[in-house]
């Protein structure tokens, strides 16, 4: 019996390192498998890699012929536009010295007597047909010798025009001079101290002394440019305010789009009334015997008052929520 049971235990032993043996061989085909495909793979990657390798040798081959190609154009073409500036800096340096020249004749012509003021036009436009240069060549000079005629024919026909004074004798013989009834008026604000424009940073409740002053000094007048006006208001504005119209440039149209951007932002009656009832909202109201609290309600009552005439409300002056809210911060 026992012989029996050590020949089963072993067969069993047996079957048993068979089947190890199998399993193992088993787990060895699927890890080759495995590491086969995976040198599949990387081999694919490695010809994919060699392919995209290729293609960009040749696409910068391409490239490095055509810098090449490039290069030599731009030699060429610099060359060019070298010698068209060498040529264009001679005939401007020759220019020049005619300009020079001719400007030294003007000069002369203008230290001569003024009696022969009025013949220098004319002998000058004699002489203009012959000596005419592009514009591009002599703007500077062109124009300094039209404003220097022009400033000749205004002082001739000012002095032609100069009104005639008028003598008056007295009692005791003594002339006295009067001048034309014209030129007596005297201007209302001659003598006063001449003001000068804050500066606005922003703040909305100093924009309406801001603006007031700016108006009256700079904005009213009609006959001062657009862009005049605009570069004053430039100077005058600082901070979130510059900022607001900065962007709009120098232009004469920029200047009423500036003025309106600023009101509607910073200005407006209803935005200072609206301040001004504020004002009086954080009023604490008028304490018992303290005399600076009622001077400063009647300055809140005096300021609103003014306000509301401004924007057209003056109706609420009368019995209203508005007469309850003063009566309340009178009686505390």
């Amino acid at each position: 019996m026992f012989q029996e049971f050590r020949v089963v235990c072993k067969g069993l032993h047996e079957e048993w390192e068979v089947f190890k043996e199998i399993d193992k061989q088993a787990r060895l085909n699927t890890e080759y498998n495995q590491v086969s495909s995976a040198v599949d793979d990387s081999t694919k990657l490695v010809q994919e890699y060699e392919d995209y390798i290729r293609e960009r040798q040749v696409s910068l081959s391409s490239v490095q012929k055509h810098k090449s190609t490039l290069s030599k154009e731009r030699k060429a073409v610099t060359a060019s536009v070298d010698q068209q500036i060498n040529e264009l800096i001679s005939h401007l340096e020759n220019s020049i010295a005619e300009i020079s020249q001719q400007q030294k004749g003007i000069f002369k012509k203008l230290a001569s007597p003024k009696d022969s003021s009025f013949e220098l036009p004319i002998k000058t436009s004699e002489t203009e047909h012959s000596t005419r240069h592009p514009e591009w060549l002599i703007p500077e000079v062109e124009k300094k010798a039209q404003s220097i005629f022009g400033q000749e024919r205004k002082f001739s026909r000012s002095r032609s025009s100069t009104p005639k004074v008028s003598t008056v004798t007295g009692n005791d013989g003594h002339v006295a001079q009067q001048p034309h009834s014209m030129l007596t008026e005297e201007d209302p604000l001659t003598g006063l101290t001449r003001l000068s424009i804050p500066k606005f940073k922003g703040d909305k409740r100093m924009f309406e002394s801001w603006y007031a002053s700016f108006y009256q000094l700079v904005g009213k007048y009609k006959k001062v440019p657009p862009e005049q006006k605009l570069l004053r208001l430039y100077s005058c504005l600082e901070g979130e305010a510059l900022l607001t119209i900065q962007n709009l440039g120098y232009s004469a149209a920029a200047y009423d789009v500036a003025i309106a951007r600023l009101i509607r932002k910073y200005g407006g009656k209803r935005r200072e009334l609206t301040m001004r009832l504020e004002e009086l909202d954080k009023f604490r109201g008028v304490r018992m015997g303290n005399a600076n609290d009622l001077e400063r309600f009647a300055e809140l009552l005096d300021t609103l008052m003014v306000k509301l005439c401004d924007a057209g409300q003056d109706g609420e002056l009368g019995a209203g929520s508005l007469y309850v809210s003063l009566l309340r911060k009178l009686n505390e």
